[in-house]
C-alpha cells in the first residue's frame, strides 16, 4: 500500500463519522516543505446549499492530523491543508459520478476522440464504468472510465 492510501485508510472512519467523504489526497513537495492537502465534501448533504465551513476543514484537519502523526505515516516535517473541493469539484469515484447525475462536468480525455479531448455537458448516466455525457441537446457521448483523465463538476450559471 503506498502513502496515499494509508492516509486515505487512516483518516476514512473519522471522515465516516463527521459525515464527511474524502473527495481527494495530495501529497507534494513545495520548495523546501512537504504539503498534505486533504478535500472534503459532505457525504449527505441537507440540500445544495449545505457546503463544507471553515470550521468543519479545522475540526477535521485536528482530528486527521492527530491520526496521521500518531500512525507516524510521514516522516518528515509536513503542513497539513483540509479544504473543500469548491464548485469545480473533481470526480473521480463512481459514487460521485452518481451523485452527481444530470449536473454539468468537464471530462479531459488522455487520447482524442474526433480530434477532440475536452468535453462539456451534463452527465447523465454511469454504469458499468461507462460515463454518458450530454454535450447537446439528444446528443449522448460515450467514455469509458479508464479513457478519461480527468472530469470535474462546472457552474451550470443562470443568468436573470
Amino acid at each position: 500500500m503506498n502513502l496515499i492510501e494509508e492516509i486515505e485508510k487512516t483518516v476514512k472512519p473519522v471522515l465516516d463519522e463527521l459525515n464527511f467523504e474524502l473527495v481527494e489526497v495530495k501529497f507534494s513537495r513545495e520548495g523546501n516543505s512537504r504539503v498534505l492537502r486533504i478535500c472534503i465534501d459532505k457525504a449527505r448533504p441537507i440540500d445544495e446549499n449545505d457546503r463544507i465551513t471553515l470550521k468543519d476543514c479545522g475540526n477535521v484537519s485536528e482530528r486527521i492530523g492527530f491520526l496521521i502523526d500518531q500512525a507516524d505515516l510521514i516522516k518528515d516535517n509536513y503542513t497539513l491543508e483540509v479544504s473543500s473541493p469548491g464548485i469545480n469539484r473533481p470526480l473521480k469515484k463512481e459514487s460521485d459520478f452518481l451523485r452527481f447525475r444530470n449536473k454539468k462536468i468537464s471530462v479531459k480525455l488522455y487520447m482524442p476522440v474526433n480530434g477532440q479531448k475536452n468535453f462539456t455537458g451534463h452527465l447523465r448516466s454511469f454504469e458499468n464504468n461507462v460515463l454518458k455525457l450530454e454535450a447537446e441537446p439528444d446528443k449522448i457521448i460515450e467514455f469509458q472510465m479508464k479513457d478519461i483523465a480527468s472530469a470535474k463538476l462546472e457552474p451550470d450559471i443562470k443568468l436573470s
